[in-house]
């Protein structure tokens, strides 16, 4: 590489730019984690705690809460839905629709 100095430098840049790249990757996954720690967090103590803002009586409390047949039907559509999202998002990654080159008409 002693003749072409320029391939050296390209080389240097490519790596900063990648090594920019995982560091912005990796602060953008801790911020994301950290906040849905501080989300569930929240939402788990308002769960119990704003109930008890509007009402002491516990059968009123006990209403508040939805059946465990209805929380687990909303998980259930949720999981369907990302399934179908990642079957839809394999199909086209595996094909040649997501990869444009040149100019868009």
């Amino acid at each position: 590489m002693g003749s072409r100095p320029w391939l050296r430098q390209q080389l240097v840049i490519g790596r900063d730019l990648v090594m920019r790249q995982i560091g912005f990757q990796v602060a953008f996954l801790t911020a994301l984690v950290g906040t849905g720690i501080r989300f569930a967090t929240l939402f788990g103590a308002g769960w119990w705690v704003v109930p008890t803002l509007f009402t002491s009586s516990a059968a009123v409390r006990h209403q508040v809460y939805l059946p465990d047949g209805a929380s687990a039907g909303c998980g259930r559509g949720l999981s369907a839905f990302i399934g179908v999202r990642f079957v839809g998002m394999v199909a086209r990654t595996r094909g040649g629709r997501w990869v444009v080159l040149g100019p868009v008409a």
